[in-house]
């Protein structure tokens, strides 16, 4: 029972030192990525204001009731 034991902690060890010393690995990755960048566009407030356009008032063609169900 001692032997397999002691077999079994040797395997654990052994496990949890490649688990730690993976991390030691150099990454060498050679893949490259491309994206856009979208930057915002910031407008002062009179340049909004001047192009903000509306339209004649137009005559009701069929005025009606405005009914509110309570």
């Amino acid at each position: 029972m001692r032997k397999y034991l002691f077999i079994i902690s040797r395997l654990v060890i052994f496990l949890l030192a490649i688990i730690f010393f993976s991390g030691c690995v150099k990454d060498t990755c050679k893949h490259a990525f491309s994206y856009t960048l979208y930057l915002p566009v910031y407008k002062t407030t009179a340049e909004v204001r001047a192009n903000i356009k509306s339209n004649p008032d137009k005559e009701i063609q069929e005025p009606g009731k405005i009914v509110f169900a309570w």
